[in-house]
């Protein structure tokens, strides 16, 4: 694709971004290698190359849910000086 000045200021309007004539002539080679590289990138084979979601395989991130104990309700408030008749007291909302 031939990139062209009208190009540049085309995409810049469809992206509302407000561009002078400086940064639309600065723009013109940049975008025109990087559509080079595309291109190159275009021509590798991949015919061979298994289709992926990502590019390096996931493992299972998760732990397994295994029961446990949990804490008693004494062991839970012993390390907190708030407490009033077997719960965690906090601050008065009203």
């Amino acid at each position: 694709m031939d990139v062209t000045t009208d190009t540049i200021r085309h995409i810049a309007k469809l992206a509302r971004l407000s561009l002078t004539e400086a940064e639309v002539e600065a723009f013109v080679p940049q975008f025109q290698e990087i559509l080079g590289l595309f291109a190159e990138l275009d021509a590798v084979d991949v015919s061979e190359a298994a289709p992926s979601f990502h590019a390096l395989q996931l493992g299972e991130a998760l732990a397994d849910d295994a029961p446990e104990a949990c804490l008693s309700q004494e062991q839970a408030l012993s390390l907190t000086p708030h407490r009033q008749d077997g719960y965690f007291k906090g601050p008065k909302v009203v």
